[in-house]
């Protein structure tokens, strides 16, 4: 199996998962958990897989600043955030893998910027897979 092959396969299981994700009143609230879970480690290895592109692009711009980064690279730092805060805001709401004493109201304030950031992940998500779609039919 090449590299390619092992990447668009890992990158599909977890583009099934975060659908999955978004659909938790369906999976309900412990497979949305360990879901959540196994995606945190499924994007880490696909920052793994594709750790040379981010070393150069982090070349790039200590090279260069600001001026010279792409708008790929601006895209992929928003998904990073955003996904970041939605799976660290997930596991502070969390009820199952690391269940918490949260006041109601702080509780609320945490799942407001959970869903947020759901949103704009699935937004920006949307948006890599279509920057990246050339490489997606290149590994198919």
């Amino acid at each position: 199996m090449t590299r390619r092959t092992a990447s668009i396969i890992l990158d599909s299981v977890a583009l099934l998962l975060f659908t999955a994700l978004t659909s938790w009143p369906l999976t309900g609230l412990v497979f949305h958990e360990w879901a959540a879970l196994l995606l945190l480690l499924l994007m880490g290895r696909h920052v793994l897989t594709h750790g040379d592109w981010i070393a150069g692009r982090l070349r790039r711009l200590r090279e260069d600043g600001l001026r010279r980064v792409t708008p790929a690279a601006w895209l992929n730092l928003a998904l990073f955030v955003a996904m970041g805060t939605t799976i660290f805001s997930g596991f502070v709401i969390s009820k199952v893998l690391l269940p918490n004493a949260l006041a109601a109201g702080t509780w609320i304030k945490w799942h407001s910027l959970h869903d947020i950031a759901t949103l704009v992940t699935l937004l920006l998500l949307g948006l890599h897979l279509g920057m990246n779609w050339d490489l997606v039919l290149a590994g198919l």
